[in-house]
């Protein structure tokens, strides 16, 4: 059963996001096309019981990621994306893409692993990716979220993101 999302907006013009990366124990990269498989697997872990679990299975998540990576229309920001791992263990990602509905950036995916959670490593991710569209010129980014899932809510809230109405658009 699909469940309704609504549409977080940040004018980056405003954010207060920290000036440098803040420590983390992770090693932190650019995701790639060859990390599909890990993507895949991450963002099923990552959801598996969750109020985003729509029983999707690893060849539905493997389309999910690799849609994309492809996607023209709504292409990815290479330089705004970013994955963290843990001994060569990808634990958390932000993938960033440009919403052609929007005409500007969506923060696309921000997951991280349950064994992870709660540690602050989805919001540094999600710092930087802010703080890479501001340096990329970008004013404003979006995300969507699945109503009910308070603790993105909540995550996004406290970087800046605005539940936007889109019937008072």
């Amino acid at each position: 059963m699909a469940r309704a999302r609504h549409l977080y907006r940040v004018d980056l013009r405003r954010a207060t996001v920290p000036s440098g990366p803040a420590e983390l124990s992770l090693a932190l990269r650019s995701p790639s096309r060859n990390d599909i498989p890990t993507l895949a697997r991450l963002m099923l872990e990552a959801y598996r019981g969750t109020i985003d679990d729509e029983g999707e299975d690893l060849a539905g998540a493997e389309s999910e990621v690799t849609s994309f990576f492809e996607s023209r229309a709504d292409a990815p920001i290479p330089e705004a994306s970013i994955v963290g791992e843990d001994r060569a263990q990808m634990v958390t990602a932000c993938l960033v893409a440009w919403w052609s509905e929007t005409e500007a950036p969506l923060i696309a995916y921000l997951v991280t692993h349950p064994s992870r959670q709660r540690q602050g490593l989805g919001s540094r991710l999600l710092e930087h990716g802010m703080r890479r569209l501001i340096e990329l010129g970008h004013e404003e980014a979006w995300a969507v979220i699945t109503e009910g899932n308070t603790a993105s809510e909540k995550a996004f809230q406290r970087h800046g993101f605005v539940r936007v109405d889109p019937d008072r658009e």
